[in-house]
């Protein structure tokens, strides 16, 4: 988990952040109507694994499978790619999930599902996962585009953690952060780093030299966690959005589904995304 310290200015406090992943969802206007789908899958229960583990599991590959569904997008060969970019083998199919759901974000997105059912018959865990998906027209701007990355793929605790980012047309910059439990958090920009406008093919460093002297962005583990990973989540807008009370919103309602719901209210030309992964070691 981020850290993030504000330093001479009004008050010095330390507020967690914790930064991107995501799923798109939410009904989009002169699209197709949403189709329910019901997946059914089993997974064998390792000895080295939970219960709970293997569920997390089977509900993300439940999603995907849900979205290439309807979209008829093949995504098993985006499993290489995502494989060698991923850090921590543990991470892995965490991340290759929400790599494959944000690479089809244009073909279709999960707009409401149900609470998934589990059983469980010796080692073998199954799930049935009910769904709606929305197949979308491709309106998006394919000549815009977000590039987000870390001044380092690996971090130890303490370290300063600083972001680039370029984008290929003039924007507005946000960025988010999620967990594993699926909670989504806005820490760019904030009360202290308001300035979020990106020129086209410019290097912007998130804090610059003259923002360090504000705030830093240190790493840290979470819990007890030796070995700790998040996705960061980069939007860029190509107007302005004053998205403070989807801040307020994602502080008492902090999951993918309420960050999802607020960018389906944004026209899909408008705006394009990036993500990162970050990994720090506490050590």
């Amino acid at each position: 988990m981020k850290i993030f310290e504000t330093k001479g200015l009004m008050e010095t406090g330390r507020l967690v952040i914790t930064i991107l992943l995501m799923v798109f969802t939410g009904e989009c206007l002169g699209q197709e109507k949403p189709q329910s789908v019901t997946v059914n899958l089993e997974l064998m229960q390792e000895s080295d694994r939970s219960l709970d583990q293997v569920k997390e599991e089977l509900l993300r590959d439940a999603r995907v499978e849900a979205v290439q569904r309807v979209t008829g997008l093949n995504i098993k060969s985006f499993d290489a790619q995502a494989e060698t970019e991923s850090i921590e083998e543990n991470d892995a199919a965490y991340f290759q999930t929400f790599r494959r759901l944000m690479r089809i974000n244009v073909e279709g997105r999960i707009v409401g599902e149900n609470t998934p059912e589990y059983y469980v018959e010796g080692n073998m865990v199954g799930i049935t996962y009910t769904c709606k998906v929305q197949k979308l027209d491709k309106d998006y701007d394919q000549y815009f585009k977000v590039d987000i990355s870390s001044n380092k793929k690996a971090y130890t605790v303490g370290e300063p953690i600083e972001f680039e980012v370029t984008t290929t047309k003039d924007a507005y910059i946000t960025l988010f952060s999620i967990k594993e439990d699926n909670s989504v958090a806005m820490f760019f920009p904030n009360a202290y780093l308001q300035e979020n406008y990106v020129k086209s093919d410019e290097l912007r460093l998130i804090p610059n030299e003259k923002e360090r002297r504000i705030i830093d962005f240190t790493a840290q583990t979470e819990g007890n966690q030796e070995v700790y990973s998040e996705l960061i989540f980069a939007v860029a807008t190509k107007e302005k959005y004053e998205f403070e009370k989807l801040a307020e919103e994602l502080s008492y309602k902090n999951n993918w589904i309420t960050l999802n719901k607020w960018l389906m209210d944004l026209e899909r030309d408008q705006w394009t995304e990036d993500f990162a992964q970050i990994v720090i070691y506490d050590n």
